[in-house]
């Protein structure tokens, strides 16, 4: 039996695609739905479906799962032509190995918008003014009697209202 490269790294990167698919992909629909009954505030939902990580990870997705339908019969096709093979399998390592990438700073986002602390940095750190959401912040970090969280949520609401008063 002969090691045919290009059937065993297609293998390879489908199974990682796949391990994508089948575990984090779940894991990440929980992590929003543990966001939206921690803070409960639909707000945060929607920030969070739209940061650039998050609709990244949803492009990237779509593009594994075009690689991994189309790269088979692209590698049937360019059988006998070593380096077209190559290049297919390098754009289909590429997409996967950024797909992994991906996973990690999702996974990172998910732990800041979990950790209330942590999400308020956040939130003053975004180039947009987020003065809805720190009203919300504050209102979540007064219900749990966490005065600090409260203070820096306050501060930066009457940051952004003072800023637009002087406009």
């Amino acid at each position: 039996m002969d090691f045919d490269f290009a059937d065993y790294t297609y293998s390879g990167l489908l199974g990682l695609f796949s391990a994508v698919i089948g575990m984090c992909y779940p894991l990440m629909i929980q992590a929003i739905d543990r966001i939206d009954e921690k803070y409960q505030v639909a707000r945060f939902v929607e920030l969070f479906k739209e940061e650039t990580v998050y609709v990244r990870f949803q492009k990237l997705i779509l593009l594994a799962i075009g690689f991994a339908i189309i790269a088979p019969f692209a590698l049937f096709v360019m059988k006998g032509i070593l380096w077209m093979q190559m290049f297919v399998l390098v754009c289909h390592t590429l997409v996967v190995l950024n797909l992994l990438l991906y996973v990690v700073r999702l996974y990172k986002l998910i732990l800041i918008y979990n950790d209330p602390s942590l999400f308020c940095k956040h939130l003053i750190n975004k180039p947009e003014e987020c003065l809805l959401e720190f009203i919300d912040l504050a209102k979540y970090a007064a219900k749990r009697e966490n005065i600090n969280l409260y203070n820096s949520c306050m501060r930066r609401v009457y940051e952004l209202l003072s800023k637009d008063d002087e406009l």
